[in-house]
């Protein structure tokens, strides 16, 4: 076996593992200079994280209550439970 440097078959030394470069691995893969996405594209910090984060907070904190709200005007048991359970606080069928 004929050992060979990589500049020999055409790599850079710096992509083979070498100390040339940029150190922590290859350099980042070719992407759309222009792609509209929630968190503001590939390897972004949008400015305004913090606005879209509570936006984002505010509409899972309103559908989740919608479910809840929904869940327990639904909520029917056949059976009365034994133990107690925290839906007999809200359920409409344990009320007095």
């Amino acid at each position: 076996m004929v050992w060979t440097r990589p500049e020999q078959l055409g790599i850079s030394s710096s992509s083979s593992g070498g100390s040339g470069g940029a150190s922590g691995g290859t350099p980042h893969k070719p992407y759309p200079k222009h792609v509209w996405s929630p968190s503001g594209g590939w390897w972004a910090q949008p400015k305004q994280w913090k606005r879209n984060t509570l936006i984002v907070g505010a509409g899972i904190t309103a559908f989740m209550a919608f479910v809840f709200v929904k869940s327990a005007e639904l909520e029917q048991r056949t059976l009365y439970p034994r133990v107690w359970i925290p839906s007999m606080i809200w359920s409409k069928q344990f009320k007095v």
